[in-house]
């Protein structure tokens, strides 16, 4: 059997589920997490959810590296 993660939500009751659950502020349900951070038995509305979570932190990613980047530029050209 393969090995799997319990995720709670913000708002879930965790009662009954496995020693091993992590409650996340960022998503609203329960999810069970795989290898390689696959989740299982989703729902329509709880992808989209976790795509907007996503396409968040890669926003926060982007501004990171563009700064990092033009900091570098500055020190280079400086």
């Amino acid at each position: 059997m393969p090995r799997t993660n319990s995720i709670a939500g913000r708002g879930t009751i965790n009662s009954g589920m496995a020693e091993e659950t992590k409650e996340v502020p960022y998503i609203s349900f329960s999810a069970v997490v795989g290898r390689n951070s696959r989740f299982h038995d989703l729902t329509e509305e709880q992808m989209d959810e976790l795509g907007g979570v996503e396409y968040r932190g890669l926003r926060v990613l982007l501004y990171i590296v563009s700064g990092v980047s033009n900091l570098v530029i500055t020190v280079v050209l400086c």
